[in-house]
């Protein structure tokens, strides 16, 4: 067991499909498990259907190259793995962006990644999308432009 205690902070707030998410302060690799584990603990209420994940990081002051690692491999199997598809995510600066996007660069095509200036237009968009994401295809014969097929 390491000796080193976490450093930053975050909150998980669940909603249906979406994850609230509040990050903050400067983080170290045992914050980014202890964060990993609490997001695994909510994959099985999740992963039936399409999710997304708000992520409010004004308050991140960054962190280690290791939980950036921790972070791009939880993107690429979120995404690949347990139907995350939307994440709407509050950042303050322009290294910020770099980062998240190298982060999230490595999670597979399904995942798709916004930018917002506030939380409640990240959570409209990802409640949008989780709409338009789960609603139910048309039968062909209702479908515009398609008869149905004899």
């Amino acid at each position: 067991m390491s000796s080193f205690h976490e450093h930053g902070y975050y909150s998980i707030d669940p909603i249906g499909q979406l994850l609230i998410i509040r990050i903050g302060g400067a983080w170290n690799q045992q914050t980014a498990l202890k964060y990993e584990e609490e997001i695994r603990e909510l994959l099985p209420e999740l992963m039936g259907s399409p999710w997304a994940a708000v992520s409010d990081m004004r308050d991140w002051e960054l962190c280690t190259p290791e939980v950036l690692e921790n972070w791009q491999q939880m993107s690429f199997y979120l995404s690949k793995d347990y139907n995350l598809r939307y994440m709407g995510l509050i950042i303050n600066s322009a290294l910020e962006k770099y980062l998240t996007r190298k982060v999230t660069d490595n999670a597979t095509r399904d995942l798709t990644v916004q930018y917002f200036d506030t939380p409640e237009l990240a959570i409209d968009w990802c409640e949008q999308q989780l709409k338009i994401a789960t609603r139910a295809p048309l039968p062909e014969e209702q479908q515009p432009g398609l008869s149905a097929r004899k």
